[in-house]
C-alpha cells in the first residue's frame, strides 16, 4: 500500500513535469516532488496507522514488567498506547529502479516520458 502510494505520487510528479528530469528542469522537478509528496506521511506512527509500511513490534521494559497483570484481551493498539509495546519500521533501500531508469534513459538520449507504475519486485 505504501509503495503504491509512493509510485502514484512519483508518477504524478513526472506527469506534471512533462519531460524527463534534467538539470534544466531540476528546480521545477523538486518543487513538484515537494508538492505531490505532501500526501505521503512523514512519521512512523501515521505510516503504521495507515498501513503504508511494515513494522516489527517489541515489548518494552514497562510491558515486560506488567505482563502478569495485563488484560489477556488487550489489543496491539492498546498495548502501544500504554507503552507496553513499541514498534520499529522495517527499513530497506529501494532507490535503484527509479534512479537507474533515469540514468539509462538519459544515457540513451531517450526523450520519452518514463512511466513508474510498473509492478515492482
Amino acid at each position: 500500500k505504501g509503495r503504491e502510494l509512493y509510485d502514484r505520487l512519483l508518477q504524478a510528479t513526472n506527469d506534471a513535469l512533462q519531460a524527463p528530469p534534467s538539470e534544466k528542469n531540476a528546480e521545477r522537478y523538486y518543487q513538484l516532488l515537494e508538492e505531490n509528496f505532501r500526501a505521503f506521511p512523514d512519521d512512523y506512527a501515521t505510516l503504521r496507522e495507515q498501513q503504508l509500511a511494515w513494522f516489527r513490534y517489541f515489548p518494552t521494559e514497562c510491558g515486560l514488567a506488567a505482563k502478569e497483570s495485563l488484560d489477556k484481551h488487550s489489543t496491539l493498539e492498546q498495548l502501544i498506547e500504554k507503552e507496553h509495546v513499541r514498534f520499529q519500521p522495517l527499513v530497506y533501500e529501494d532507490f535503484l529502479p527509479v534512479s537507474a531508469a533515469g540514468i539509462f534513459q538519459s544515457n540513451l538520449g531517450d526523450s520519452r516520458h518514463a512511466q513508474y507504475n510498473a509492478v515492482s519486485s
